[in-house]
């Protein structure tokens, strides 16, 4: 439907398609988009699979490393289940924020995200993710400024967020 959804966003040397080198399905469900310039390393699909002649043990930790990174995927994607299984956008956008506040370990965090951005990982529309943070602001759930958030009521916020 021409929609975009944000699954992730990726900073320097993260990893993207690893999924693929394991999976059944060698089709890319999903594009990649950089906001600047960007290179890529490519390593082809059976560097995983078979172990070099000399049966070196680089090739023992690259394979441990994928599983750690493919199990810390799993994680995310769960993480954003959770945060679109919320009922409502408030709930949605309570869940993200504590997740936020749980990764910073406080209650003034800026969000790694712009707005758009935020609004296509909740899959709404821009305009109703804005109605519904000037919302929770006015309730005294959170303050928002650019994109610094302040949550007021933590205990508020937590009950939006179940």
């Amino acid at each position: 439907n021409g929609a975009r959804v944000i699954v992730t966003s990726l900073e320097i040397n993260d990893l993207f398609g690893e999924a693929l080198a394991f999976s059944s399905s060698k089709e890319t469900p999903y594009d990649l988009i950089s906001q600047g310039s960007s290179k890529a390393l490519i390593l082809p699909y059976s560097i995983f699979f078979t172990m070099c002649m000399e049966a070196c043990n680089y090739h023992n930790i690259l394979i441990r490393n994928m599983l750690t990174i493919l199990s810390d995927k799993i994680v995310m994607l769960n993480k954003k289940m959770h945060i679109l299984n919320a009922e409502t956008l408030k709930g949605r956008i309570a869940v993200y924020l504590l997740e936020l506040h749980k990764r910073t370990n406080s209650l003034i965090f800026d969000m790694p995200m712009k707005r758009q951005e935020l609004a296509d990982f909740l899959n709404v529309k821009r305009p109703s993710l804005s109605r519904e943070l000037s919302s929770m602001q006015q309730d005294s759930i959170i303050d928002v400024y650019r994109s610094t958030v302040k949550i007021v009521d933590l205990e508020r916020l937590k009950e939006l967020a179940d």
